[in-house]
């Protein structure tokens, strides 16, 4: 997320996360705080890209069935950016936006 979010490295997101503490130990098990810039590193550089990608194509599909079920729409826009926050949406159409 840190990287989504325009962390360029493992220091960026390490400050991203002590940034977003509050946000991160809601979603995640953060005993021992928040891990600092080494640990980023290290996964960065044993992460398998291709391997990467496939889980997080599997994850966004799996937003896209949820919304699917929801709304009843075939093709879901699955907004990851911020439109739900922005409110950017199309009320005429009756189009509202997905939030998990």
């Amino acid at each position: 997320m840190g990287i989504f979010s325009g962390a360029t490295g493992p220091e960026g997101i390490a400050d991203w996360a002590n940034a977003k503490e509050e946000l991160l130990n809601r979603c995640l098990d953060l005993s021992k705080g928040i891990p600092q810039k080494r640990v980023y590193r290290r996964v960065l550089i044993v992460l398998n890209p291709e391997a990467f990608e496939l889980c997080f194509m599997d994850w966004l599909k799996s937003f896209r069935k949820r919304a699917i079920q929801i709304t009843g729409i075939d093709q879901p826009v699955i907004a990851i950016d911020g439109k739900t926050v922005r409110r950017n949406h199309d009320h005429k159409k009756g189009l509202r936006p997905f939030s998990v």
